[in-house]
């Protein structure tokens, strides 16, 4: 594995946070007083829902006949976001899966990643809302020429959270162009995409275009709600943008450390402000852009192999093992 320089895993002693906060059962409330919301302004407005697959939707269908990676599995939401230069000079993509009210558990599947991508923050949320991090790395198969495919599993929750890095040939100087890829595990009732716009970037277009939102920290989103998604489907998006710097959005040495009650108030805020987005600009798209506060620390030694660390690694590089 190549040496890690990151500063976004999660700590041994910070793990029951996760990157951002998660929702507990008043903000499923508020969000389904949104999504009423939304509904009766559609409907209100005499307009009618968009269709799952637009001709210049960011959601490519699978192939006629393809073979579902996972078989019939069924999520009830998947949520990706993806945040450009966040606070490294990477893509960092964070997925939510959830699924269906009383599914039996446990349940494992195969999610395709990027080639090389670095897996820094696994864990199940549980009823509370409370991030339960991952007691080992998953298991990564590499062998692949067009990609890696992780293991993941939900044992005794029915949400699952993961963080990757991987860099898709960001050019650091000036305009930068890549794409964004994403195959979808399973079928979904609801998936939702948001891509964070980094901080001092202009001129950032989208290929397919989604719908502008902002969250409660000023972070610009480019957003979309889409329903009834197969398995095998995929995001397929170009970005570009132009940046004059390679500073990250986020300096990960100064951010402080924030409570589990400050980041459920964020939460709850932020919301609140996309709601009101929602009314406004009738998008679909909720509670996206909450960043976790908290200190990262400097680098450190696997105890294991004494392979050289980022403090912020929740596993070593280059065994494996928890770092303590």
């Amino acid at each position: 594995m190549k040496p890690n320089t990151r500063a976004a895993a999660q700590l041994p002693g910070d793990l029951a946070r996760p990157r951002r906060g998660t929702r507990g059962a008043s903000i499923r409330a508020l969000t389904l007083l949104a999504l009423f919301s939304f509904a009766a302004a559609l409907w209100l407005g005499g307009l009618s829902s968009p269709p799952a697959f637009a001709t210049d939707s960011a959601l490519v269908p699978a192939g006629e006949g393809a073979d579902p990676r996972n078989g019939d599995l069924l999520f009830d939401l998947i949520e990706v976001q993806v945040w450009p230069e966040h606070d490294t000079p990477e893509l960092l993509v964070l997925s939510d899966f959830i699924l269906p009210p009383g599914e039996d558990l446990p349940v494992s599947f195969d999610l395709p990643l990027p080639k090389g991508a670095q897996v820094t923050a696994l864990g199940e949320v549980n009823d509370e809302g409370e991030y339960l991090a991952a007691t080992s790395p998953p298991s990564v198969d590499r062998s692949g020429d067009e990609g890696d495919v992780v293991r993941l599993s939900l044992k005794a929750f029915p949400r699952l959270r993961l963080e990757y890095y991987y860099d898709p040939g960001l050019d650091l100087e000036g305009t930068r162009r890549f794409s964004f890829e994403y195959e979808l595990p399973g079928n979904a009732i609801t998936v939702d995409l948001a891509i964070q716009r980094p901080s001092r970037s202009r001129d950032f277009t989208l290929d397919p275009p989604l719908s502008s939102t902002m969250d409660a920290e000023g972070f610009t989103y480019e957003a979309q709600r889409f329903s009834g998604v197969k398995g095998g489907d995929r995001f397929q998006v170009a970005l570009e943008y132009v940046k004059d710097d390679a500073e990250p959005s986020v300096d990960p040495t100064t951010v402080a450390a924030a409570s589990p009650q400050e980041e459920h108030d964020a939460l709850v805020n932020n919301f609140l402000i996309v709601v009101g987005v929602v009314g406004v600009a009738s998008l679909g798209m909720i509670g996206y852009g909450i960043r976790q506060k908290r200190r990262r620390p400097a680098a450190l030694a696997c105890a294991h192999c004494r392979a050289f660390c980022s403090g912020d690694d929740a596993f070593c590089t280059a065994c494996g093992q928890p770092l303590e």
